[in-house]
């Protein structure tokens, strides 16, 4: 599954495959459905996300992931920050968090 997110006023491919889980255990080392879980006990009942109570380097991470899996010359997720001069998290987290769960067959509360 694809989409188009801009992020930082730079329109970016994002791209789940069923790699995703393996590829965020190995650069990352957590587990990414428990992430995504993390995640989705964020999101509020209008789709938006209480990022209080949310790791933010989950949320980049997962976002990374999914461009990079869709731009394999994509740079580490520190030097692809950098090169941003903003980040939108409420819009970044829900196309991260629909394209993942879409992916695994399942719903957000969002499309629930």
């Amino acid at each position: 599954m694809e989409k188009i997110v801009n992020i930082g006023g730079h329109d970016y491919k994002m791209k789940s495959t069923a790699a995703n889980m393996l590829k965020y255990k190995a650069q990352f080392g957590r587990d990414l459905l428990e992430d995504i879980s993390e995640m989705q006990s964020a999101m509020k009942p209008d789709g938006s996300f209480d990022f209080s109570s949310v790791d933010l380097e989950v949320l980049y991470n997962m976002v990374w992931l999914l461009i990079k899996a869709a731009d394999p010359t994509l740079p580490p997720p520190l030097e692809w920050l950098d090169t941003l001069d903003t980040f939108p998290l409420q819009d970044a987290a829900t196309e991260a968090m629909s394209l993942y769960v879409e992916s695994m067959g399942g719903k957000t509360a969002k499309n629930a």
